[in-house]
């Protein structure tokens, strides 16, 4: 993890950002970039076992450490999760700076094992998760909805 002693303030910017975009947030499993980037991960291995089309109720179900993301239940996991790797780039970006660029935050995500293709090409395809200029940015939120209807 990148050290800059400021991650105790890295769930303002990371709520903030999926706010944004329309999606709610449970505090203690994105508290930290640490954690953050954990929990992704788990959603991650959780996609990949139930597959791309999973709720984030499914993901719950499958993983006791995220139980609190089924209040979400009918949302895409794989929308979700999109927004959450973009939400941790965007929140270490803008709070945990230390000189570095958002590209340093995405070979991070990387080396992590976050960055698939499938989630590369959905944030190339959703510029306002990243975006924090872009209007509509609420949007986002209504597709996570419909891709599950």
């Amino acid at each position: 993890m990148i050290d800059c002693n400021k991650e105790q303030s890295f769930f303002k910017y990371f709520k903030e950002n999926m706010n944004s975009l329309g999606l709610k947030v449970p505090s203690s499993l994105f508290d930290t970039q640490s954690s953050a980037v954990l929990n992704a991960s788990a959603i991650l291995a959780a996609i990949k076992l139930l597959g791309p089309k999973a709720t984030l109720a499914e993901v719950a179900g499958a993983t006791v450490a995220l139980e609190k993301l089924a209040v979400l239940g009918a949302l895409s996991a794989s929308y979700y999760l999109g927004a959450v790797v973009g939400s941790i780039a965007v929140a270490t970006g803008r709070y945990l700076g230390c000189g570095k660029t958002i590209a340093d935050y995405f070979v991070l995500i990387e080396s992590q094992g976050l960055m698939t293709p499938e989630l590369n090409r959905h944030l190339n395809q959703y510029q306002i998760i990243l975006n924090t200029e872009l209007p509509n940015r609420l949007s986002y939120g209504g597709m996570a909805r419909e891709v599950i209807t």
